[in-house]
C-alpha cells in the first residue's frame, strides 16, 4: 500500500488554499465543490485513458468467491465515487465488492483496511469459513 489518501490530498489542498489549517465545516463545505470538479475531470481521464486492472486481478476476483465462498471486499484510499469510477473504467464490476472502506473514512491507510476487515466480520458466518479455509 503507498500514496496518499484522497482525503488527505484534499485536506492539504485546502490548507495551501487558505494558509492554514481549515476546520471541520470548513472541510465539508468546500468538498461538495471539490467533489464536483474532481469527478468531472476524473470521469475525462478515464475516456481518454482507460484504467487498466493489475495483471490476473480480474481472474482472481472471480476465483475468490469461487473458491472461498466470500465475496471480495475492497479496501482504498480514493473516496468512494472516485474508486467505483477507476475500478468500473478497468472493466470490474464496482458492486462486486461486498465489503469495503475508503478514503472518505480516514487519512489513514491501516485504518481503511481495519474498517474493511471488521465489515467482513461483521458478517461472522463467512469470515469464519474463510479463515477455516485458511486453516485458521
Amino acid at each position: 500500500m503507498g500514496g496518499r489518501t484522497d482525503r488527505a490530498i484534499f485536506r492539504d489542498a485546502v490548507t495551501m488554499k487558505t494558509g492554514r489549517e481549515p476546520d471541520v465545516v470548513e472541510l465539508t463545505r468546500m468538498r461538495e465543490t471539490f467533489e464536483t470538479l474532481y469527478y468531472g475531470l476524473l470521469e475525462a481521464q478515464l475516456g481518454e485513458t482507460p484504467a487498466e486492472p493489475c495483471p490476473g486481478i480480474t481472474e482472481l476476483l472471480e476465483r475468490i468467491e469461487e473458491v472461498t465462498g466470500l465475496a471480495p471486499g475492497l479496501a482504498t484510499g480514493n473516496f468512494v465515487k472516485g474508486a467505483a469510477l477507476k475500478v468500473r473504467s478497468a472493466g470490474i464490476d464496482p458492486g462486486g465488492f461486498a465489503y469495503g472502506a475508503y478514503g472518505d473514512e480516514s487519512e489513514n491507510r491501516d485504518e481503511i483496511v481495519a474498517l474493511a476487515i471488521d465489515r467482513a466480520r461483521a458478517d461472522p458466518d463467512p469470515f469464519l469459513l474463510w479463515l477455516r479455509t485458511l486453516g485458521a
